[in-house]
């Protein structure tokens, strides 16, 4: 089993966060931040504040992904820190629809593996825990949150709804802002 601490802290383990404050590898706040967000939303699903504002999950992050306007995961993974603020509605919400498609398809043991890895989790690492590689993951959620998506009812006026609560100019541009 993993240790939990959240900053590497168990013996014999590398530490995270680097002496400067940065992290040891630079996709670590995703997967913290992905694992915060679903944590989350499992204690509150109604999350009525940033980034869901009251709506399912569901709908924001299908949004997101059949309207074309997702970040790539592997962009924003590297990224994160860099494209967190400026695109935070699409990456917070992206991650932690993510993790949760990570922990019903894989299981909360590879949710936290995944989580709170002591290496940084590669394309080898996603391999020896689900015998996935991270584009083949990425893939898949966009597949499964898309279906979810399309089985919502009314699903095209409740994006709309969501879409008046996140103005045109916080959303990143592939291109521009990535």
């Amino acid at each position: 089993m993993l240790g939990l601490h959240r900053r590497g802290g168990v013996e014999g383990r590398p530490k995270r966060l680097q002496v400067d404050g940065t992290w040891a590898w630079s996709s670590f706040g995703f997967f913290e931040d992905g694992f915060a967000e679903l944590v989350a939303l499992t204690v509150d699903p109604t999350k009525p504040g940033f980034p869901f504002f009251g709506f399912a999950e569901d709908v924001v992050a299908g949004y997101w992904v059949t309207s074309g306007q997702a970040i790539p995961h592997d962009i924003v993974r590297p990224r994160n820190q860099e494209l967190n603020a400026p695109c935070d509605d699409q990456a917070y919400t992206q991650r932690a629809s993510r993790f949760r498609y990570i922990d019903e398809t894989y299981g909360r043991a590879t949710t936290l593996a995944m989580a709170y890895s002591p290496v940084e989790v590669t394309d080898a690492v996603t391999r020896d825990f689900i015998d996935r590689s991270l584009s083949e993951l990425d893939a898949e959620w966009e597949d499964w949150i898309s279906a979810r998506y399309a089985a919502i009812p009314n699903t095209d006026s409740l994006a709309l709804a969501y879409r008046e609560w996140v103005p045109e100019a916080v959303v990143c541009v592939a291109g521009r802002d990535y």
